[in-house]
This record gives structure tokens, C-alpha cells and sequence, in this order.
């Protein structure tokens, strides 16, 4: 089991604010040398500029992938892949008619860290991650239209402390 935290931002995305952070919790099941992993965050509201207002964005980050480790008994380095979630919540701000949505997306994530050891059974984990969603949602507001779409890419740093449970 870890606890942690994450910080996650979205590379060319337009904004006042294109990054959050919040806790993180993951549990895995493996062995030395490889695990599965399903990991649930929360993520502070990020900014997004659109033309003619914006859209408040709060993100629950999901994902289900495995991980290669490798390294001695003391530090292991770690790299991965699966899928992701995100649980998406908008809402309008500075436009006429204002609208919440709740919606989830899907996609891919990749990750690589380390991990060190503190105790018998306790890691501490640095993790960076990439997440790409290919179909981004689109924002409309009328009468303009199509105004703008939520990032199709996140970058995230997650830190933690992993709990070994035999």
C-alpha cells in the first residue's frame, strides 16, 4: 500500500493555472521484480482560458498498470505502463450560462521512478508519470461553438511512502 502525494500539470494547455495537486493512495500485488498496481488521486482544480469565459476542472486521476523493477535490496529503479482513468468534474466560470458536468475519460500511462529503502518493510517511492488521453472533451458555448478541449496530455510527479504487507 502507498501513500503519497502527486502533482500533476498539463503541458501546453491554456490557463491561469494548469497544474494541481492532492494525495494519492496505490495498491499492488507482486513480487520482487515486478507488480500490478491500481492507484486513485485527487487532484486540486486547474484553470482552463477559453474564449469567452473558462472552465474550472477537477480531476480524480485512476489507473491500473504494472511495473518492471529492478536494482539491489536498498534502491530499485522502477518503469511501467497501463491504463488510465479520470474522473472529471467542469464547471463554466465568467460566461452567461454556466454549466457543471461530471464526465470520464480514458487513456494510456506510463511511468518511471525509484524506489529506497527506509525499514524492513517500508519504501520510500519518486515516481514521474506521462498520461495521454486521445479523445479530449470539447467545451461549447453558444452561440460560438466549440471553444476549447481538456488536455489531451498530463505530466505528474508522485511522492510516497510504500508499505510492504506480507
Amino acid at each position: 500500500m502507498l501513500a503519497g502525494g502527486t502533482a500533476a500539470l498539463a503541458p501546453g494547455a491554456e490557463g491561469s493555472r494548469t497544474w494541481g495537486a492532492g494525495p494519492a493512495l496505490r495498491g499492488l500485488v507482486g513480487q520482487r521484480g515486478w507488480d500490478v498496481a491500481m492507484t486513485a488521486a485527487f487532484v486540486s482544480p486547474v484553470r482552463l482560458e477559453l474564449e469567452g469565459g473558462g472552465v474550472r476542472l477537477t480531476r480524480i486521476p485512476l489507473d491500473l498498470s504494472g511495473s518492471l523493477s529492478f536494482g539491489s535490496s536498498e534502491m530499485r529503479g522502477v518503469v511501467g505502463a497501463g491504463l488510465a482513468g479520470d474522473l472529471l468534474h467542469f464547471t463554466g466560470t465568467d460566461v452567461a450560462q454556466a454549466e457543471s458536468s461530471l464526465r470520464f475519460d480514458a487513456g494510456l500511462r506510463s511511468h518511471v521512478g525509484l524506489r529506497f529503502r527506509f525499514g524492513a518493510e517500508v519504501w520510500g517511492v519518486a515516481e514521474v508519470s506521462g498520461t495521454f488521453f486521445p479523445r479530449p472533451y470539447e467545451f461549447e458555448v453558444p452561440p460560438n461553438g466549440v471553444v476549447g478541449h481538456t488536455p489531451t496530455f498530463w505530466l505528474a510527479a508522485t511522492f510516497g511512502v510504500l508499505f510492504e504487507i506480507r
